[in-house]
């Protein structure tokens, strides 16, 4: 597993501080003694994420905005029908603005990776989203099923790369064969597949992937270059919750290696066991939802209290904003978030005293209405802790 991590870091503010604690890592305090209604950050645009399969010709692939199931016209430049990777937008400007960012080999590859989900998708036999087995004794360990995947993973590069290089010889009957298994390969998670390459293009993006890039503070907000180092300041946990996962992750690392652009290929640190692992360690406890709240526009605000008023909301995706991940739950939180576009922005709450800590909500508004025992379970089950905040203490007190 990928457990480098660089020293965690905040936009500047002089609201906030990171402070370590045992119990809960680093967290966020309050720097001064902070008034209600006090803006207190705005994280950018997510270092990954996927608008989910079933959503993807509703929702806006740059500003995420989605109006009640209507589907967006707009399409990456240059693609016909059924091309375009699969994405829409809801007008011209994000469009172009999420070309501008992914770069002609960011639309290659979405558009690849989703000619690959579409054929099995109609091949007879296959078809998207296949399911897993169960493990069983005979199911590899990580160890085992990467030292399998790696193996496999260089054969299909190398066949990737002699094809594209001028004057190369040509692959080797091994790399062939390997290749041609690695695209028959089950599509597993088409919503994870998509998420991984979102870390990866994260990570292309990165001027020296194995070394730090500027702060956080420093990116535009719609860049990818500080977006991977942001990453890194995260807390990696455990990438695979079972032996299934792990099967789920080499197939998707055989697969990406399979039909992405051959210049995602050549530097072997961009599309690596270390990428995916990376990217998938941080998910697991930061990433934050896309939900259908709020007006349909560039500007929609999704917020905890248009949660509480629709009880029909939809997660529509989710997405990895490191600099929005240091903030602890609380099921009284002395911060509310609400997201416009690409951004998360956090404002007190009520007035904050100096020292205490700052705390969202991370069941959407839900706290107010959801009994101890109910919240606790969502907490553990989405997040595997058992809250012990101040208004879950004083309701185990009462009895």
């Amino acid at each position: 597993m990928s457990s480098h991590r660089l020293p965690p870091a905040l936009p500047p503010s002089p609201f906030l501080e990171l402070r370590h604690s045992p119990a809960t890592g680093y967290s966020v305090f309050a720097a001064q003694p902070i008034p209600a209604g006090t803006p207190l950050l705005a994280a950018p645009a997510p270092a990954t994420c996927v608008i989910y399969r079933a959503f993807r010709k509703e929702v806006c692939a740059w500003c995420f905005a989605y109006d009640r199931g209507r589907p967006w016209r707009v399409r990456p430049p240059g693609a016909g029908a059924g091309a375009g990777g699969g994405i829409v937008f809801c007008a011209e400007q994000c469009r172009d603005a999420w070309a501008a960012q992914r770069g002609v080999l960011g639309a290659q590859a979405h558009a690849a990776l989703e000619a690959l989900v579409q054929r099995h998708a109609r091949a007879r036999g296959w078809r998207a989203d296949a399911p897993d087995a169960p493990d069983d004794a005979c199911t590899p360990s990580e160890r085992e099923a990467w030292a399998a995947a790696e193996e496999e993973a260089a054969l299909v590069r190398g066949c990737r790369l002699a094809a594209a290089a001028p004057g190369a010889r040509g692959a080797s009957k091994a790399q062939k064969h390997a290749l041609a298994r690695a695209l028959q390969l089950p599509v597993r998670d088409t919503d994870t597949l998509f998420f991984l390459l979102g870390g990866v293009l994260c990570r292309a993006a990165c001027p020296a992937p194995s070394l730090p890039s500027p702060s956080p503070s420093d990116d535009d907000g719609d860049g990818d270059g500080a977006a991977w180092t942001s990453l890194l300041t995260l807390l990696p946990a455990p990438p695979y919750a079972s032996r299934g996962a792990i099967r789920s992750a080499t197939s998707a690392y055989l697969t990406l290696l399979a039909v992405l652009p051959h210049e995602l290929l050549a530097p072997p640190t961009v599309l690596s066991r270390d990428t995916l692992e990376t990217v998938l360690s941080r998910d697991a406890a930061n990433s934050f939802g896309l939900w259908s709240t709020g007006p349909a526009s560039a500007g929609s605000a999704e917020t905890e209290a248009g949660a509480r008023g629709d009880e029909g909301a939809e997660m529509l995706g989710y997405g990895t904003w490191p600099a929005a991940s240091f903030f602890n739950h609380a099921c009284a939180p002395s911060v509310a978030k609400r997201r416009e576009g690409r951004r998360w922005l956090f404002a007190a709450a009520r007035a904050v005293p100096r020292g205490a800590e700052l705390c969202i909500s991370y069941i959407r508004g839900e706290e107010d209405v959801l009994p101890l025992a109910e919240r606790r379970a969502r907490l553990q089950a989405g997040w595997g802790f058992v809250c012990r905040c101040a208004k879950c203490l004083e309701e185990e007190a009462g009895g």
